[in-house]
């Protein structure tokens, strides 16, 4: 059955990547309507096509581009969702994380069920369980909690046992009557800020001492996201960034699968879409 959804997903996938290369940007295309205060559109066939900036430290990593579109409906526990796909190969993280998630509204919510890769090299396969977490919420305030997910978990990480504590919030991060992406004015746009706080402890045996909790990775935003969403159209941009630096455990003779330190930033700016309400 899973092979048979993934099937049709590819299929959907690549017909909607054939009708987004012959499509216009927006400056050509009013299929964006009047706002209507929604500011992701779940129209079956939606598509938002994004560029990909991307810099490792002081290294500006080549040009990308993204793709998502909204593929389908979908009912759980009686509630009807908008399955989300993404063409592959995906770079950039916020796309890739809506790429594989579902979305359905909830007055001025947008409510998204997925899973969150925790960004950091050597633990990407760490996946961050999300049920109905709010994206954003237009009519909040800027500086408000919108949601929170604090969790405490174990994972095997290249055969040492680690523990995880992470808190995932969002916040409201204001609203801007026009907003500029790419020399093209968007009106309406409110934005939201997804931070990720983790900390990363293990035990390991230490001659005579016996077993020492030692912290890998003291408490850090690890990640944190800006989302710009323009009523009538969707995601136009977001910014991330991802920063940490772990403790030094030489004294300890622990070798991890992970870079020691880590500055990277992401921007990804809407070039093309097509953004029809229901």
């Amino acid at each position: 059955m899973k092979l048979h959804q993934n099937f049709i997903r590819n299929v959907l996938i690549g017909t909607l990547t054939t009708v987004a290369l012959f499509s216009c940007s927006r400056d050509d295309d009013d299929s964006a309507g009047p706002n209507d205060g929604n500011y992701l559109p779940l129209a079956i066939g939606n598509y938002w096509n994004y560029v990909n900036d991307v810099r490792n430290e002081d290294t500006k990593l080549p040009e990308t581009t993204d793709s998502i579109y909204a593929l389908a409906k979908t009912t759980v526990n009686d509630l009807e969702y908008t399955d989300f796909g993404i063409r592959q190969p995906a770079t950039g993280f916020t796309t890739e994380f809506m790429g594989n998630s579902i979305f359905r509204k909830d007055g001025s919510k947008l409510l998204l069920t997925g899973n969150l890769g925790i960004p950091v090299p050597g633990v990407e396969t760490f996946q961050i369980p999300i049920e109905d977490g709010v994206f954003y919420d237009s009519e909040a305030q800027r500086g408000d909690i919108i949601f929170e997910l604090p969790v405490e978990t174990q994972q095997d990480l290249d055969g040492i046992p680690v523990n995880l504590t992470y808190n995932l919030t969002v916040r409201d991060a204001g609203d801007f009557g026009t907003y500029e992406v790419n020399d093209q004015s968007f009106s309406n746009v409110i934005a939201s800020q997804l931070r990720l706080n983790l900390k990363v402890t293990t035990t390991v045996d230490v001659p005579i001492l016996g077993a020492q909790d030692i912290t890998i990775l003291e408490a850090t935003d690890v990640l944190v996201s800006d989302n710009y969403f323009a009523e009538g159209i969707g995601l136009i941009q977001s910014k991330a960034v991802v920063q940490y630096t772990l403790e030094d455990l030489s004294q300890f003779n622990v070798t991890l699968p992970i870079p020691e330190t880590q500055d990277v930033e992401a921007l990804q700016n809407i070039t093309r879409y097509k953004a029809e309400r229901e």
